[in-house]
C-alpha cells in the first residue's frame, strides 16, 4: 500500500535538512572533485523515508540537478527531491521530482551511491525491513564463572595472570514471528555503566548483529541493543565483584615506622575476586584515620606529614567499585589496616576559641547587639590573634582531624525550660575565611576526617532534623529520624563513606539530661541511605577499627560490641566491661606480634574509670576480644565533657565538668595524673596538641589554660574575653558581670 505524504509520516525518521543551490545557500560555484553522502547509514522501515545531505569535496552543495543515483538491488530504494532535498524512500516514489507517495519496497540492504560530474560518492548502506515488532538480546557465549553468593554468571576484570574477559551476546529482531534481523541495521549497543564494560561491535567475528561485551571494572549493568527506532530487553553484565583485600608493606607486614620528612613508603594491596582471581589495578578507595599524620595517595603511597600514630587502609566502595550490584553493594574493606607511626618533633599549631556568652541564661534571651567571634591562638606566641566574626552564637564547635575546617553550631533557648532554636551553621577554613548555610540548622555533632562532611543535628523542629553538610557544595541532605530518637554523636568512616549516629531516647517530658537514655544507631552511605540498626541497642559511642572492617560500638549496659561495616551486622559475641562505657577511642596501634589493635573506653556518666580493649584478628574477618583490668583515674567520679587521645596514642586526657582540673592516663608508663587549673573553675572544651605535651582548656574564669602534662602544671592563663571598650579582640562584643564570656569551646588544629 502507498504511503501519502503527511507531516504524521515524518515520526521516527531522520530527515536531514541540507543547504543546496536555490534553497538558501549557494553552491560551490566549481565542479566538485568529490561526492559525499551523509548519513552514511540508514535504517528505513518500508514506506518509509529519509532526507539526505549531498556535498562536494568543499563542502559546498551540489545543484540536485547534477546528481544521479544508484541503489543495488532494483525495486528497493528511490531518490526523489522533496522540497528541495533530495530523499530516500524505502520504496518507489510516485514522482522523483514532486514526491508524495512512497511504495513500500521488499526488504533488504541496499548500497546507494550518488554521482556529479564525473565523481562518484562512497557507497551508503541503507537497511529496508519490516515494522520491528520485537528485538531480543541474548547470551551467545557461557560465562566462565559464577560471581558471587546469589550465583549470577561473569566474568573478571584484568588480572595477574589473565586478561579480562568477556562475553559475546546477539540481538534478533522479529515481526509477526518472522526473523527479519538480517535487514536491520545499523545497530547500536549500549551499557547502563560504561565503567563496568566495554563494548566491540566489529572485527573479532563478530557479525553485525553481535556485540563483544568485555570486564572493566568490578559490576554489574545492563546491555540494550536498538534499531530503527525499537530498543531491546536489557540483559545482565556483571564484571565479578572484589570480595577480599589484604594490605602489606614492602617487608610484608602490617605496620610501618619511619621518621618525619623520609621517603614516601608504598603498601601493596592485593585484590581478588568472586572468582578468585587476583585483579590489577582495581579501583580502590586509600584514606588514612588521622590525615595530619600521614597522607596516602590512590596508588597506596603513604608520606609522613607530622608526628604520631594513624593507620591506612583501601577500600572498595559500590559508588566507583563493585559498582550498580542489586541489592546495593555493601564496601569491602581488609580485614587488617596497616598502623603507621611517623616519628619526630611535632611543630608549632594554633588553638581557637569561641564562647555561647552572646546568649545571657538569665533571661534565657539575647544579649542585645553582642557579636561573636572566634579567637585564634598561635602557639608560637600564645597571644590572640585577630577575631574571626561568626554569623550566629555558638552552641558547638568540632574540627576535622585534618585541621581544614572548623564546624560551628547554633542552638539557643528560646525561653526558661522551653525548646531550643537552632541556627544555621558557619564553616571557617584554616586561613580564617567563613561560609555559613541558613538552611542547615542546628549543632554539630560529627565531622568527616577530611573536613568535607558533617552531621548536624536540630532538635527544635518535629520530627527531629538531622543534616548531612557537603562543604564543596554548600548543601544539606536531610535525614529523617523517629520523633523518639535525638542524634547525639556521628563518627565518619576515614574513607567517609558511611557515617554512624548515634541517638538518645527520653523517658519523660520534657527531655532533659536526668531522663535521657542511649537509643538506636543509625548508618548512612549514598547508596543504601539511612536504615537504623537492630543491634547493638543502647550504644553511647562509637570508634573505627583501623581497617575500616569493624566499628566498635559502647553500650550503656557495661558492653561493647564490634559491628562488621559491610554487613551492618554483629560480628561476634559483646565484650563484657566491669563498667558502663560513655566514650570509646581507637589507639590506631598495631601490635606486629599478636596482630591486634586497641581501643580506650571511658566509662560515665559520673564514674572513676576506663578500660583498655584489645581487639586481635583471629580470622579473615572475625576478632577475638581482650580487655585489660579496670583503670581508675583515681579522681572520684567524673562527669566528661571530653575523651581526648593524643596523636601518637600514649595520652588519654578527660576534660570534666565537675572538677577544676583535667586528667590524663599515660598508656605507655600507666600513670594516672591530674592537673589543676589555676583559679579553680570547673573546665569547658579543650584539646590536646599532637604529641600530647600541651592542653589548652577553657575555663569558667573566662581564661584559655595551657596546662603541660610533662610538669604536671598550668603554665599561662590566655584572655581572649574582651571588654565594652575594646570588643574587637574578644569572642563577645559585650561581655558583663552578669553575663560573662568564657571560652566554651577550645579546639586545637592538629
Amino acid at each position: 500500500m502507498g504511503r501519502v505524504l503527511s507531516v504524521s509520516s515524518f515520526v521516527g525518521l531522520v530527515f536531514v535538512v541540507v543547504s543546496l543551490a536555490g534553497c538558501g545557500k549557494k553552491s560551490s560555484g566549481i565542479s566538485p572533485n568529490s561526492v559525499r553522502l551523509a548519513p552514511t547509514t540508514l535504517s528505513l522501515e518500508q514506506g518509509k523515508y529519509s532526507g539526505l545531505s549531498v556535498t562536494d569535496g568543499n563542502g559546498g552543495g551540489i545543484p540536485v540537478g547534477r546528481i544521479t543515483w544508484q541503489a543495488t538491488g532494483g525495486g528497493v530504494l528511490s531518490v526523489g527531491i522533496l522540497n528541495g532535498t533530495p530523499t530516500v524512500c524505502a520504496g518507489t516514489w510516485d514522482s522523483l521530482t514532486a514526491p508524495t507517495v512512497c511504495t513500500p519496497g521488499p526488504a533488504q540492504v541496499s548500497q546507494l551511491t550518488a554521482s556529479a560530474n564525473g565523481a562518484t560518492s562512497a557507497p551508503i548502506t541503507v537497511f529496508v525491513h519490516s515494522h520491528i515488532e520485537r528485538l531480543e538480546a541474548q547470551l551467545i557465549t557461557t560465562p566462565p564463572v559464577v560471581c558471587g553468593a546469589s550465583g549470577i554468571p561473569g566474568v573478571s576484570a584484568t588480572s595477574q595472570f589473565a586478561a579480562a574477559g568477556s562475553l559475546d551476546y546477539q540481538v534478533i529482531a522479529t515481526n509477526n514471528g518472522n526473523d527479519i534481523t538480517a535487514t536491520i541495521g545499523p545497530i547500536t549497543w549500549s551499557s547502563g555503566n560504561s565503567t563496568v564494560v566495554s563494548l566491540l561491535t566489529s572485527g573479532s567475528g563478530l557479525l553485525s548483529n553481535q556485540v563483544r561485551a568485555t570486564a572493566k571494572t568490578p559490576g554489574q549493568t545492563s546491555l540494550t541493543a536498538s534499531a530503527g527506532g525499537t530498543s531491546s530487553n536489557p540483559v545482565v553484565f556483571t564484571t565479578c565483584p572484589v570480595t577480599n583485600i589484604t594490605l602489606a608493606t614492602a617487608a610484608n607486614t602490617n605496620s610501618l615506622v619511619f621518621p618525619k620528612g623520609t621517603a614516601a613508603q608504598t603498601i601493596t594491596a592485593t585484590v581478588t575476586d568472586a572468582a578468585g582471581l587476583t585483579l590489577i589495578n582495581p579501583p580502590l578507595t586509600w584514606s588514612v584515620a588521622n590525615p595530619t599524620v600521614a597522607t596516602v595517595s590512590a596508588a597506596g603511597v603513604v608520606a609522613g606529614v607530622q608526628s604520631g600514630a594513624t593507620a591506612v587502609t583501601a577500600s572498595c566502595l559500590p559508588a566507583t567499585c563493585n559498582i550498580g550490584f542489586l541489592p546495593a553493594s555493601a564496601p569491602v574493606y581488609p580485614p587488617i589496616g596497616v598502623g603507621v607511626t611517623v616519628q619526630g618533633t611535632s611543630s608549632s599549631t594554633t588553638v581557637y576559641a569561641a564562647s555561647s556568652g552572646c546568649w545571657d541564661r538569665s533571661i534565657d534571651g539575647p544579649v542585645l547587639g553582642c557579636l561573636s567571634y572566634i579567637i585564634p591562638i598561635p602557639q608560637s606566641t600564645n597571644i590572640p590573634g585577630s577575631p574571626i566574626a561568626l554569623p550566629h552564637t555558638p552552641t558547638s564547635m568540632r574540627m576535622s582531624a585534618s585541621g581544614t575546617e572548623t564546624y560551628v553550631g547554633s542552638c539557643v533557648p528560646r525561653t526558661p525550660g522551653g525548646q531550643p532554636v537552632c541556627n544555621g551553621i558557619a564553616v571557617v577554613s584554616s586561613a580564617g575565611a567563613v561560609s555559613s548555610n541558613n538552611s542547615v540548622t542546628g549543632d554539630v555533632i560529627g565531622v568527616s576526617l577530611s573536613g568535607n562532611k558533617a552531621v548536624i543535628s536540630d532538635t527544635s523542629t518535629t520530627p527531629n532534623q538531622v543534616f548531612l553538610y557537603d562543604q564543596p557544595s554548600n548543601s544539606g541532605t536531610q535525614l529523617l529520624l523517629p520523633t523518639s530518637d535525638h542524634a547525639k554523636s556521628a563518627v565518619f568512616s576515614s574513607d567517609t563513606f558511611q557515617v554512624y549516629i548515634t541517638t538518645y531516647q527520653c523517658t519523660a517530658s520534657p527531655c532533659q539530661l536526668s531522663n535521657e537514655v542511649a537509643g538506636p544507631v543509625y548508618v548512612f552511605d549514598a547508596i543504601n541511605q539511612l536504615h537504623r540498626l537492630s543491634a547493638p541497642t543502647g550504644v553511647t559511642d562509637v570508634a573505627f577499627h583501623p581497617s575500616g572492617a569493624f566499628a566498635f560500638m559502647a553500650q550503656a549496659a557495661n558492653a561493647v560490641t564490634a559491628v562488621n561495616t559491610s554487613t551492618n551486622t554483629v560480628s561476634g559475641s559483646p565484650l563484657s566491661l566491669p563498667g558502663s562505657p560513655e566514650f570509646i577511642l581507637a589507639l590506631n596501634d598495631w601490635d606486629e606480634t599478636s596482630k591486634s589493635t586497641r581501643f580506650f573506653a571511658l566509662n560515665g556518666p559520673l564514674a572513676p574509670d576506663g578500660e583498655i580493649i584489645t581487639a586481635t584478628s583471629c580470622g579473615t574477618f572475625s576478632l577475638c576480644n581482650t580487655t585489660s583490668p579496670l583503670i581508675d583515674f583515681n579522681q572520684g567520679p567524673m562527669d566528661a565533657a571530653q575523651f581526648l587521645l593524643s596523636t601518637d596514642g600514649v595520652i588519654a586526657l578527660v576534660v570534666p565538668k565537675n572538677f577544676a582540673s583535667v586528667f590524663s592516663y599515660n598508656l605507655v608508663t600507666k600513670d594516672r595524673t591530674g592537673i589543676s587549673l589555676t583559679g579553680a573553675q570547673p573546665a569547658t572544651t579543650g584539646g590536646l596538641t599532637t604529641d600530647g605535651t600541651t592542653v589548652y582548656v577553657g575555663s569558667k574564669d573566662g581564661f584559655v589554660h595551657v596546662l603541660k602534662t610533662a610538669s604536671l602544671s598550668d603554665t599561662l592563663e590566655i584572655s581572649p574575653v574582651t571588654t565594652t571598650t575594646n570588643p574587637s579582640t574578644g569572642m563577645c562584643s559585650i561581655s558583663s558581670t552578669t553575663q560573662p564570656c568564657n571560652p566554651d569551646f577550645v579546639v586545637v588544629k592538629p
